[in-house]
């Protein structure tokens, strides 16, 4: 029996990453925090609440890393901003 919590590949929690965050559909950006991440799936901190079920796309500082697809499967208040869940998708 699997549990919710089982993943298909492991995660991985990269020390200090940031992330600028922008909404596909509206276009409004912001930055997070990445918090884990794995082959299929993101988890970040930000001070904005996405809707769930939307399409984010999300570039590290990093000036030669990918811009992925995010999208948005849970979002968590926390005492400071939100958690962002999401699976990560191709363009």
């Amino acid at each position: 029996m699997s549990t919710p919590d089982q993943r298909r590949s492991p995660r991985s929690s990269p020390p200090n990453a940031t992330v600028s965050v922008t909404d596909v559909e509206s276009g409004v950006e912001f930055g997070g925090d990445l918090m884990n991440m794995s082959l299929g799936g993101v988890m970040l901190h930000a001070p904005m609440q996405p809707a769930i079920g939307a399409d984010m796309e999300l570039k590290f500082e990093h000036p030669e890393s990918p811009t992925l697809r995010l999208h948005v499967v849970r979002v968590e208040r926390q005492a400071e901003g939100f958690d962002i869940a999401g699976h990560l998708t191709t363009r």
